[in-house]
C-alpha cells in the first residue's frame, strides 16, 4: 500500500479519528493540531513517513507569539499502533501551543515516546524507550507529567525514561514500570540530564526476560502479559482511580496493581 501523501492533516475541536490504516506516506502520517477534545483511537500506522514523523500531535502550528499560545486539552490518544516510527507530543519550528490534561492509553509504540508537554498522564502503554524535552515557550514544560504501568522494551544500555539536558521535568510522577532492557547493562529505569523532582515508586527494570512469552514482539500485546508466580504480580504500588490495562482488563485486578502494562487474570 503506497501514499504520496498524508492520512490525517488538520484538527477541530471535539474530533474523532478510529479505525485509520495508514500505509507509505512522504509527509506525516497524521499531523494533528488544533483541536481540543479529541479521540484518536484504534488506529494503525503500518509504515514510515518519509523525512516526517508517523504521528505528529501539536496544538497549534505558530506563528510564535502570544496568541497562539493555544492550550488544548481533554483528549484521549488510544489503542494505536505507530509500527516503525515514535509518537511525537511536541513543539515543532515554531509551534507554541500545548497539550494538556490529556490521556495516552494503551498504544503500542515501537519507536518510542517524545513530548514536551504539559500534565498529561501516559498509561498502559508498550514503548522502547520515553524521552521529555525542552521547549522553548516555558522553562518549566514539561512538568506535571505521570507515567503509570506501562512497559519500556529496549537494549543497548538504553533507560525507558530519559530526561534531556536543560528540561525542566519537574513533578514527574513514575509508577509500576516495567523495563525490560535485554542485552542492556546496567538496567536503568530513569536518568536525567535536566531538573526538576521526580517522584518514582514500584518501577522495576530487569535484564531477564519478565514476560511469559520467550521472545516478545513490541507489536503484540498478549506478549506482555506476566506468568504465573511472577513476583511483580500485586506488587506495584496503588495509583489513582481504576482504568482498563493494555488487553482491557479492569486495573487493578488483585490486592494491588501489577508491575507492568497487563494486570494477571488468576481466573
Amino acid at each position: 500500500m503506497t501514499d504520496r501523501g498524508s492520512c490525517w492533516f488538520g484538527g477541530a475541536d471535539r474530533t474523532f479519528i478510529s479505525g485509520v490504516v495508514c500505509g507509505q506516506a512522504n509527509a506525516w502520517q497524521m499531523r494533528i493540531a488544533y483541536t481540543d477534545k479529541a479521540v484518536i483511537s484504534n488506529n494503525v500506522v503500518q509504515e514510515h513517513a518519509g523525512f516526517f514523523e508517523a504521528i505528529k500531535f501539536h496544538c497549534s502550528l505558530g506563528p510564535t507569539s502570544p496568541s497562539t499560545q493555544n492550550v488544548c486539552h481533554n483528549m484521549i490518544f488510544s489503542e494505536n499502533v505507530l509500527a516503525k516510527e515514535r509518537l511525537n507530543i511536541v513543539s515543532g519550528g515554531i509551534d507554541e501551543g500545548t497539550i494538556q490534561d490529556s490521556i495516552f492509553e494503551r498504544n503500542l509504540l515501537p519507536g518510542g515516546l517524545v513530548t514536551t508537554n504539559p500534565r498529561n498522564v501516559h498509561r498502559f502503554n508498550v514503548m522502547t524507550e520515553i524521552v521529555l524535552g525542552p521547549r522553548g515557550v516555558d522553562a518549566t514544560m514539561p512538568r506535571g507529567n505521570v507515567f503509570e504501568n506501562s512497559v519500556c522494551m529496549n537494549s543497548s544500555g538504553l533507560r525507558c525514561v530519559n530526561v534531556r539536558e536543560g528540561t525542566n521535568a519537574d513533578g514527574l510522577v513514575l509508577r509500576n514500570l516495567l523495563h525490560f532492557a535485554s542485552g542492556a547493562s546496567p538496567a536503568e529505569v530513569f536518568g536525567s540530564q535536566g531538573s526538576g523532582s521526580v517522584d518514582q515508586a514500584g518501577c522495576v527494570s530487569t535484564l531477564t526476560n519478565p514476560f511469559a512469552v520467550a521472545n516478545p514482539s513490541l507489536l503484540v500485546k498478549t506478549d506482555f502479559a506476566l506468568p504465573t508466580g511472577s513476583p511483580l504480580i500485586d506488587k506495584g504500588v496503588p495509583i489513582p482511580g481504576r482504568g482498563l490495562d493494555l488487553l482491557g482488563n479492569a486495573a487493578p485486578h488483585g490486592s494491588a496493581p501489577d508491575v507492568g502494562a497487563i494486570e494477571f487474570q488468576s481466573n
